[in-house]
């Protein structure tokens, strides 16, 4: 089933006042399509189902559930397990394991209070998903509860983990470390800001992460202390992309920036306004650094001087983040073409949409 029509996702008001002003209290009010590749195939939670798309040439395979349910609605990005099994969290207080196969159901776990906004992932055989109702869950791979950790806020951003220590960043403008095998708490780091995107986790431990006070801080996994920090003024709703000791990041105001980690206290590498909130995380290239913005286009920087080396442009909006697999990039629009493949030079491969059942 190939080139059906999927309606678009409701945007709503992308930066609640609360949030930026520092009072996270109030509830999501973003809600777009969000993807994982894994090994030929893309799995994209949008609206009322998970999609399984074929990477070669977009064409839907299957869907979970078969069909469209009004209980059930999907936004962020599934997990996949070394056995192929998807994890996805909903916005009706569920986490889901499903068949890669068949794309029905294996397990439930309906214990949560709240949305889940933040993708789960997968360390080793435990599930850690961040929900909004303030807790992040782990459970086996079979959907059976592990342990669960609260927090001051709900929870919008994915952890990151190194097998032996949990990193949750939350609204509460902490950052927390938690016991990956009992869910006891480590450190806890004051951030001085919300942060609602996934931290940055290195092989030789150092944690990167923006705020929504626009601050990049840079933090020893270890002990949870800030070693440097790089203040924008500027919101920061991205994951950093690290090259050559290079940080890549945006900025909702819509600038992309590139710091030193080794001169923290001098002015930024490069700084490219891009004229468009920049919400979706960066992603290398051969030959760059690509950022999509909130206007709709796809920004191919310089890693040296932030020059455009090219750019595309879309209709409407991008705000999730690109899917780079070899030298095919995938992208996720609001638009009538939910999903889009292209090679390196920028030329469509293909093109994807669906119609949901009724």
């Amino acid at each position: 089933m190939k080139n059906l029509k999927i309606l678009p996702s409701v945007i709503v008001i992308l930066v609640a006042a609360m949030l930026l002003s520092g009072c996270a209290g109030g509830s999501l009010s973003t809600n777009w399509s969000n993807a994982t590749i894994a090994k030929d195939m893309i799995y994209i939670s949008n609206q009322s189902g998970v999609f399984a798309v074929n990477l070669s040439d977009g064409s839907l395979l299957k869907r979970f559930p078969e069909k469209a349910e009004a209980a059930k609605s999907f936004y962020a990005a599934p997990a996949v397990a070394a056995d192929g099994t998807i994890v996805v969290g909903d916005f009706t207080n569920s986490i889901y394991g499903i068949n890669p196969d068949t794309m029905s159901q294996k397990w439930v776990f309906s214990e949560a209070h709240g949305r889940f906004v933040g993708s789960p992932i997968i360390t080793g055989s435990t599930v850690l998903a961040p929900c909004s109702d303030h807790y992040l869950y782990a459970l086996n791979l079979e959907g059976k509860l592990l342990w669960k950790y609260k927090t001051g806020e709900p929870l919008w951003a994915s952890p990151v983990s190194d097998g032996k220590w949990v990193y949750q960043p939350g609204i509460d403008r902490n950052l927390h470390q938690i016991d990956l095998a009992t869910g006891k708490k480590g450190w806890i780091t004051s951030l001085g800001g919300a942060a609602v995107s996934s931290p940055l986790l290195t092989k030789d431990g150092m944690i990167y992460l923006g705020t929504t006070s626009g601050v990049l801080l840079s933090i020893d996994a270890s002990s949870g202390k800030i070693l440097h920090q790089y203040n924008t003024r500027k919101a920061i709703w991205t994951t950093p992309v690290l090259k050559d000791e290079i940080l890549y990041f945006g900025t909702q105001a819509g600038s992309v920036i590139a710091v030193d980690t080794r001169r923290w206290s001098e002015a930024p590498l490069w700084e490219k306004d891009l004229g468009s909130a920049v919400i979706g995380s960066g992603a290398l290239l051969s030959d760059g650094v690509l950022f999509p913005t909130q206007a709709g286009q796809l920004v191919v920087l310089g890693l040296t001087n932030g020059e455009k080396v090219r750019s595309w442009s879309f209709n409407p909006n991008l705000y999730a983040n690109p899917l780079v697999n070899g030298d095919k990039v995938v992208v996720i629009s609001t638009g009538e073409k939910v999903m889009m493949a292209f090679d390196s030079t920028g030329k469509e491969l293909w093109s994807a949409a669906f119609v949901h059942p009724k």
